[in-house]
């Protein structure tokens, strides 16, 4: 419900939720936590948000993982926090995942902050120098503000290297056929 909440950008109601399920003894785990922070996300909920991250340990026992370090990058980034997002990241004690950076640079690409987003795309592809999506956001975010020049350049990097995009494709299972 939390996660739905947050999904339609109901965010008061998705903490609402939480503390109702809190007061009613049960214990918010690492899911509960994915989900109450994507429903401040969401919702441009960025003070709670922060505010749930920092007491996830101390008061609800439940210790960070990555899939809240990028809830919490993907929560400053949508708000146009890119350098607190980015501080974040470098203040983590440990490596960062790459969806960490990849939150980033989905941020940077939707601020059209092409200078952060070189410098975080560079570390993306010096963690995953095959993923050919780093790469075609870096460049699209070149497009998005008119650097041709620049997106083109990446284009050719992705050619040389003869990298290629696998398409998504869906099986259904009919029992019965």
């Amino acid at each position: 419900m939390i996660s739905a909440f947050g999904y339609h950008g109901e965010g008061i109601k998705a903490i609402e939720l939480f503390h109702e399920m809190c007061n009613s003894g049960n214990r918010p785990n690492k899911s509960t936590f994915v989900s109450l922070l994507s429903a401040c996300s969401h919702s441009g909920l960025v003070d709670e948000g922060l505010w749930y991250y920092r007491h996830m340990l101390a008061e609800y026992e439940v210790e960070p993982v990555t899939e809240h370090h990028v809830c919490l990058v993907d929560m400053l980034g949508r708000s146009g926090k890119l350098h607190e997002a980015y501080e974040f990241i470098m203040s983590m004690p440990t490596q960062p995942a790459s969806g960490v950076w990849g939150a980033m640079l989905s941020a940077c690409n939707y601020h059209g902050d092409t200078k952060m987003g070189k410098k975080v795309a560079e570390i993306l592809l010096e963690l995953e120098p095959e993923n050919v999506g780093y790469y075609i956001s870096l460049s699209n975010m070149y497009v998005a503000c008119g650097r041709w020049k620049d997106a083109v350049e990446i284009r050719e990097i992705i050619q040389n290297r003869n990298l290629r995009k696998v398409a998504g494709y869906s099986l259904i299972d009919v029992g019965f056929v």
